[in-house]
């Protein structure tokens, strides 16, 4: 029995230490995906739409046809204007915040929301432990959609406009808690969303309470998995693209995650 427990630790620790971190390359200069989230400025995030207080903060892009991981039949990405976008993270003691950005030539939202990726969308995915196969190790992960998992991993979904118009639509398909996957999140997620007129696209700001995510670890210099994707619909009832920053989908799949690091940085706020 003892040897079995030094065994299980023994591959316990070497999967940890081989699997940490995936450092997934980007499709587009071959460079391991890694984006920093700086410290939350001291003037504070106000979730609004307007990104003035996140310049100077790095930002990941989704700006080639290499990063392209879903397309409709034969479909053609059309260049930037047609999809491309951005994303950075600012984070704190108290909450994670996002800013996206995205560049769109078609606004559509044809589904209901249950069916939130076939709209013009973005996801969110974030992996905790950054394993490339974390269901075995870390038995809550089958707490997650379907039961799989690349460690235990959160995954979000926003819409600029699927229900009316500024009024950004949140989901969540996989959460550690089980009483929170498949299910809206505004009551720990609040977001924003700016649709540029005429429409070129929108600009998307939220901020996680993280009392509410304990199975995520955001603390400094720490670093957990990372993926994200933007869904583009240019009619039907269906989406036609998916971009994502690795060029791969990522759910259930933490190999094709990149790193986000919490910097210790601190950012400088507006300009």
């Amino acid at each position: 029995m003892i040897c079995r427990a030094l065994i299980f630790v023994f591959m316990f620790v070497f999967a940890a230490a081989s699997f940490a971190f995936a450092h997934c390359k980007s499709p587009v200069d071959g460079k391991p995906l890694l984006l920093d989230a700086l410290y939350a400025p001291a003037s504070g995030v106000k979730i609004d739409g307007n990104l003035d207080e996140w310049h100077g903060v790095p930002f990941a892009k989704i700006d080639s046809e290499k990063q392209i991981s879903f397309k409709d039949g034969d479909f053609v990405w059309q260049g930037s204007a047609d999809c491309s976008g951005e994303i950075a993270f600012l984070w704190d003691e108290k909450y994670l915040y996002f800013a996206v950005r995205v560049n769109d030539n078609v606004a559509a939202a044809p589904r209901e929301p249950s069916l939130l990726w076939e709209s013009d969308s973005v996801e969110i995915v974030l992996d905790n432990y950054n394993l490339i196969s974390g269901f075995e190790l870390f038995p809550e992960s089958s707490l997650c959609m379907r039961g799989i998992s690349g460690g235990v991993h959160y995954q979000f979904g926003v819409s600029p406009f699927l229900t009316k118009k500024n009024f950004p639509f949140l989901f969540n398909w996989c959460n550690p808690d089980p009483l929170r996957k498949m299910s809206l999140c505004d009551d720990y997620i609040k977001v924003a969303s700016y649709i540029s007129e005429p429409y070129r696209g929108y600009v998307i700001e939220g901020a996680i309470r993280l009392s509410k995510c304990p199975y995520l670890d955001v603390s400094r210099n720490r670093t957990i998995g990372f993926n994200w994707a933007i869904n583009d619909c240019d009619g039907g009832n269906k989406r036609n693209l998916q971009m994502t920053w690795s060029g791969h989908e990522s759910h259930g799949n933490a190999g094709y995650a990149g790193d986000l690091r919490f910097s210790e940085k601190q950012a400088s706020g507006r300009k």
